[in-house]
């Protein structure tokens, strides 16, 4: 995003507000390409590019969509709905990897991503042990039929952050880096960041996971959840979400 951009629109879709910019390219955009796997259209082209979203889930929808904004084109993982004004995941628990997500689209490489985390404690922690049961932020994330690709962003319940890679096909992931520490509650904010190949994660503003990686360099933000046996998939998940590009002095550590 640069400066000399201007702004396009300010609209509300669903329950949610949409900040577009447009950029003064007027190259249109490239055919979709297969990149490892996983698929994404060019960022490079005059389509509007989004600057913000926000959200606090008003409504009920399975799948979520909010006016076609969110989207899951994988067949081989779950989706997320909202109900309540809360978002949460659909899986079983017994589908091995098939994390529920959503992401948005039209945003630039550099983005972050914000939660508001809810969950029912007690639900929870009788299936403590047997999990993990995540909350995750997405980001530069990408779907196609077999195809899910991005970084995951995720905070077990326990607390303890991870930061993976989506390489495409299901399945096909890799563990980055990961770190110790407990203790997650409702009300915490959960917000992770990528600028240039720098991924960094924080619990209530406060860092707790930085990694490298230069797989992917185009995509958007998005949200995930994961569960393991037989806990309620809506025992957990988020009240809002808030997405942004990262440009000009825009710093994520503080937004």
């Amino acid at each position: 995003m640069k400066r000399r951009d201007f702004v396009l629109a300010a609209a509300s879709v669903g329950s949610g507000f949409l900040v577009q910019t447009a950029a003064r390219s007027a190259a249109p955009c490239p055919p979709t390409a297969r990149v490892k796997g996983g698929w994404s259209p060019s960022d490079n082209c005059a389509s509007p590019i989004v600057k913000e979203y926000a959200t606090n889930f008003v409504g009920n929808e399975n799948p979520i969509s909010e006016g076609g904004v969110w989207k899951n084109h994988g067949a081989h993982w779950a989706k997320v709905q909202k109900s309540g004004g809360k978002a949460y995941g659909t899986q079983t628990g017994f589908g091995g990897y098939d994390d529920a997500n959503a992401h948005l689209s039209g945003f630039p490489p550099d983005q972050v991503a914000k939660a508001t985390v809810f969950f029912e404690k007690q639900q929870v922690a009788v299936e403590h042990g047997r999990g993990p049961h995540e909350v995750e932020i997405l980001l530069r994330w990408d779907t196609a039929a077999d195809s899910t690709r991005g970084y995951e962003c995720n905070f077990d319940l326990s607390g303890s952050p991870g930061l993976g890679r989506w390489n495409g096909p299901f399945g096909d992931f890799t563990v980055l880096t990961g770190a110790d520490r407990t203790g997650i509650k409702t009300g915490d904010v959960i917000k992770a960041s990528i600028v240039g190949n720098v991924i960094t994660m924080y619990l209530n503003n406060v860092q707790v996971l930085r990694g490298i990686d230069s797989t992917w360099t185009n995509g958007n933000p998005g949200m995930g959840f994961f569960i393991r046996h037989a806990v309620s998939s809506s025992a957990y998940g988020f009240t809002s979400f808030s997405a942004r590009a990262v440009d000009g002095t825009f710093d994520p550590a503080t937004w």
